[in-house]
């Protein structure tokens, strides 16, 4: 399987993003998550796959079904208080959070990231032992 076939085919898509296929997310970099959570926001995401954001947001929308039913949601102020338990500074607009699946399927759907073709790359047993982490700048929100 090559990366231009996950970005083209839904199907595709579907078959390898499932929750099994997330450990690959930790061999190729440190993604950082939000408090207690396995959520991430899209400034993490954008730095994991060393993108600007717009990329990843240009990508939400052409793809926003695809990423819901993995579990992405933009959640409110008050919703992330509760579900953060008000420890983190969190912006009047509140924030979109991605789980791991979702942030699998960003890298299916990127054309331009290294570490998105690593991600295909490093899916494959073949390849997997011979992954080393990327480096990137992390942010936190």
């Amino acid at each position: 399987m090559n990366e231009l076939a996950l970005v083209e085919s839904y199907s595709l898509r579907q078959a390898f993003c499932t929750d099994g296929n997330t450990a690959v997310l930790d061999k190729l970099g440190t993604l950082i998550f939000l408090e207690d959570t396995e959520f991430t926001t899209l400034k993490n995401v954008a730095a994991f796959y060393m993108v600007p954001e717009q990329a990843i947001k240009s990508l939400v929308f052409d793809h926003k079904d695809e990423l819901l039913s993995d579990g992405y949601k933009v959640m409110s102020k008050s919703e992330l208080e509760k579900f953060l338990k008000g420890t983190l500074e969190i912006p009047n607009r509140g924030l979109a959070i991605f789980p791991r699946r979702a942030v699998l399927r960003i890298g299916c759907l990127l054309r331009d990231s290294a570490v998105a073709k690593l991600v295909l790359i490093c899916s494959t047993p073949r390849n997997a032992l011979e992954c080393r982490p990327m480096t990137s700048k992390l942010c936190s929100i």
